[in-house]
């Protein structure tokens, strides 16, 4: 057997983990592994561990380019657990288990671990309705369930509309489950749910995702999207309850948090957090639809009976509860971080209240809007409780080598050691880590505005809006992953292997998954499952949240520019991918797939008849009225090449390296030849108008990821010819015509940091095109990028702002590539990506289908229902009824 690579697993919370359930993505080089069976894992005693490995992608050749690896792990209390991965052709090394299985009965399903037994009834929907330990009946039959209460006080049940095997291995086993809420009359909730349960061989304890969703669509009249719009729904609580065989004698052993030692207690006890506990817990970042803050204190209260027993700032609690031999625990993950929260302990039932009844205000879910809840529950001995409580509040995680993310072809190098010596490539190193540090980094930003909360927790604070402000702490912005912060964080953590950055990018992830992408198919197309923009620039979110645009903005600007929603300008999708990779988790593959969805209809237009008119009119009434002295205007997502359809041909790259879906790459080629053409006269681009084009190179670099999918796939056909020439032709415009934005002030409406941030980007493209070209050209290219990448440094340190979430975000995310092909040409070593001859490209600009095909293909996607739907909403919104 040939080692291959390490993987450390770390302990750091100061407890003896038994078993483990670790699940993680690893890149391998193009080549290396053909068959999943070639891969064999050994730990430190020479012994092979239970491990499970999944293929995730493929490169082109066939091999293998990601695994997912599933595998249970024992690490002492502060230790390391070394994990050696081996190529071997021995294929009965990779061990076989079968103890874990799945029976369906007409009503329920039934998991089998090895030593417990969980039953779950389909409908009413209860997750846990017997539980058998080790043959030991633990959970009461048809006890406690889900009980959503709406605003009027009634009760609903979840019922299962559908339900399928997400993940099903040896080791683990993953159920997800869809469906509605119903009343004892029938009537159905217009709220739904999707709960995912995990299981793991051989072990009592599952881990529970359960989603919450409004998938109607928002009303957002006048372009607005506040608290309080029609297409929210309003609740009164919502909680998961387990209640344990037995009728009394029960006892409760609870912690505040992983550092609180363990209470016993024979009371019943409640633990609520009410708000975040931190200095500015009552933040107008909280209000509600009504502009009030409806927390009532700071932090948590524990009470017993009504009466008061302890009190605090910050709880991750843990309870378990028994009676004799036999117990069962839970948690929920970043408790206090996602208030309000609740758990309650009372006669042997255990209540956690994801949205707890306590809280001084009705809970409101906007239209397309959901939230996800991670709970822990454990089964077992009294003895083994204590050891289940961290893993809770912190599962091991992988530490893999920057090297190996880099030499598999797959992520960001940590730079070659020799450019240790380049000054800008040290201070690139020291100001990117401004957003991890702890006095300044993203995570502590959130404190400012107390960025917690149900909604809230994972956001990063958008200090840069507030420069204007006086009181900074009270101006409320979100950044919403702006420029790919997840993406940005995850290039971060490829590069340095610090799981500060990871956790950076999973938090804000999966706020991202939840509360910025707009669930529902039911309006607009341009909006459906899109992106919502970040806060309006130096405008306070008010009641709008995480939306964008407030009913209150009219007050700080002209009324005629206020209005927005989901856009293709702001649609951000790397991040997600890599997370999918990096963890195997399906919401952020959906997440892909749902921003690929909106970019697609996109590009096919409305999909009623008096939309596709209506916009004919629209458009024809602005070329009449501006005449011949059109004015200059941001690029839309076809008109060519800017932010818009830089962003949506990122996506489709994304969509198709998911899932290798040829769709997806056919909609991005009929976007490059829209937006872009080898013959274009680049001086009729207006580039010189910088506020509105410098987008452009955004497209640019999108436009380098297609070239490099096309090398990696060995498909150098016209489409890739016609891109490499696009490339080389604005290279060469670049080279001669492009300068640092703030060598030219007068021209920007605010000249700061941001600015410099973005010389990034351009050092990028030079680069990229640099290995396109040859002889002067290519060193013309390699140093224009250069002076670019050191002009960014320079500007943003001229500024006491360069700390700022903006400016950081874009070093994050830009400048890696040019320094990984400029270390490399300089040392003689530059990859040419094309051909030294390409043949001469059909240069036709696609200018997409004609009307009577746009009207047949609308034709086929419409209804009636949907025609009177749309025409209605058009006068609701001019109304504003």
């Amino acid at each position: 057997m040939d080692l291959i690579t390490t993987v450390v697993f770390n302990e750091t919370a100061g407890i003896n983990r038994h078993k483990e359930p670790v699940t993680w993505g690893m890149p391998f080089p193009k080549g290396m592994v053909r068959d999943i069976s070639d891969i064999c894992i050994i730990d430190d005693a020479k012994e092979v561990p239970a491990f499970f490995s999944t293929p995730l992608a493929h490169w082109a050749d066939g091999s293998i380019k990601w695994i997912l690896f599933d595998s249970q792990l024992s690490v002492g209390s502060y230790d390391s657990k070394p994990l050696y991965l081996y190529y071997s052709t021995e294929k009965s090394v990779q061990p076989i288990f079968s103890k874990l299985k799945c029976q369906e009965s007409e009503k329920k399903i039934i998991i089998l671990t090895g030593i417990a037994e969980f039953h779950i009834v389909k409908n009413p929907f209860i997750p846990f309705s017997e539980v058998f330990f080790k043959g030991k009946q633990i959970i009461q039959k048809d006890s406690g369930g889900i009980l959503l209460e709406s605003e009027n006080g009634s009760l609903w049940e979840p019922s299962v509309d559908g339900w399928h095997i997400e993940t099903y291995n040896p080791l683990r086993c993953v159920l997800a489950f869809n469906g509605k809420f119903h009343s004892q009359s029938g009537s159905i909730h217009p709220l739904s749910f999707i709960c995912k349960l995990h299981f793991y061989a051989d072990k009592a304890e599952t881990k529970v995702e359960f989603t919450l969703l409004n998938t109607s669509p928002a009303r957002h009249l006048g372009g607005v999207w506040d608290l309080g719009d029609k297409g929210s729904i309003f609740f009164e609580a919502l909680s998961v309850n387990i209640q344990m065989l037995g009728d009394t004698g029960f006892d409760l052993y609870y912690t505040r948090d992983n550092y609180s030692p363990v209470v016993k207690e024979t009371r019943p006890v409640t633990i609520y957090q009410d708000s975040s506990g931190g200095k500015n817990w009552y933040s107008r970042n909280h209000v509600n639809k009504n502009n009030k803050i409806p927390l009532t204190f700071q932090g948590y209260k524990i009470t017993s009976d009504g009466e008061q027993i302890l009190d605090g700032l910050r709880a991750n609690p843990f309870m378990a509860m028994g009676s004799g031999e036999y117990w069962v625990g839970a948690g929920v993950r970043n408790f206090w971080q996602n208030f309000p929260k609740e758990m309650a302990f009372s006669d042997g039932l255990l209540s956690i209240g994801l949205f707890p009844k306590q809280f001084n205000d009705l809970f409101e879910l906007q239209g397309g809007e959901q939230k996800t809840h991670i709970m822990d529950l454990y089964l077992g001995h009294s003895r083994t409780i204590r050891e289940n409580v961290f893993p809770t509040f912190s599962p091991l995680v992988p530490e893999v080598s920057p090297d190996w993310y880099y030499n598999s072809g797959e992520c960001s190098r940590p730079l070659p050691t020799q450019a240790d010596d380049d000054p800008f490539y040290q201070s690139y190193n020291e100001m990117i880590q401004a957003a991890v540090n702890n006095e300044t980094s993203f995570v502590q930003r959130r404190e400012i505005i107390d960025e917690f909360g149900w909604r809230n927790f994972g956001e990063l604070y958008a200090d840069h809006e507030a420069v204007f402000q006086d009181r900074p702490e009270r101006f409320i912005s979100h950044y919403n992953n702006q420029f790919d912060v997840i993406m940005g964080s995850l290039t971060q953590f490829f590069r340095t292997g610090d799981r500060k950055w990871f956790d950076l990018a999973r938090e804000h992830a999966d706020h991202v998954c939840d509360i910025d992408i707009y669930h529902t198919r039911s309006d607009r197309f341009q909006f459906n499952n899109g992106l919502f923009w970040h806060t309006d620039h130096h405008l306070d979110a008010a009641t709008c949240t995480h939306r964008s645009v407030s009913v209150k903005h009219r007050d700080m600007k002209p009324p005629h520019l206020v209005g927005g929603g989901p856009s293709y300008d702001h649609c951000y999708t790397t991040g997600f991918l890599y997370m999918y990779w990096l963890t195997g988790e399906i919401r952020y593959r959906d997440s892909v797939l749902a921003l690929a969805e909106n970019v697609v209809y996109g590009l096919k237009g409305p999909d009623t008849i008096s939309e596709f008119l209506f916009i004919l009119l629209r458009k024809g009434l602005a070329k009449r009225h501006a005449g011949n002295d059109s004015p200059i205007l941001v690029y839309g997502l076809k008109d060519g090449p800017g932010r818009a359809s830089g962003n949506a041909l990122n996506v489709l790259l994304d969509a198709f390296l998911l899932c290798g879906d040829q769709i997806y790459l056919r909609h991005a080629e009929s976007l490059i030849r829209i937006c872009i053409s080898p013959d274009d006269l680049i001086e009729s681009r207006q580039f010189c108008e910088v506020e509105l084009r410098w987008m452009y190179t955004v497209f640019l670099k999108s436009l380098c990821r297609y070239v490099e999918l096309k090398e990696e796939t060995q498909e150098k056909d016209d489409m890739y010819n016609y891109v490499c020439a696009v490339l080389l032709k604005y290279g060469e415009w670049m080279v001669d015509n492009e300068y640092p934005y703030l060598d030219k002030p007068e021209i920007l409406e605010f000249p700061n940091e941001s600015w410099a941030a973005q010389e990034f980007r351009k050092s990028d493209v030079l680069a990229f095109t640099a290995c396109l070209s040859h002889g002067e050209m290519r060193t013309r290219m390699m140093e224009k990028g250069r002076f670019f990448f050191e002009e960014g440094i320079k500007g943003m340190q001229r500024f006491d702002n360069w700390i700022l979430t903006r400016p950081l975000v874009l070093m994050m995310r830009n400048g890696i590539d040019h320094l990984d092909l400029y270390f490399k040409w300089k040392k003689g070593e530059l990859t040419e990506f094309a051909d030294s001859e390409r043949r001469p490209v059909a240069t036709e600009v696609n200018k997409g289908s004609n009307l009577i095909s746009q009207l047949k293909d609308i034709l086929r996607r419409t209804t009636p229902a949907k025609e009177l739907k749309w025409i209605w909403y058009r006068v609701e919104d001019k109304l504003k009824i």
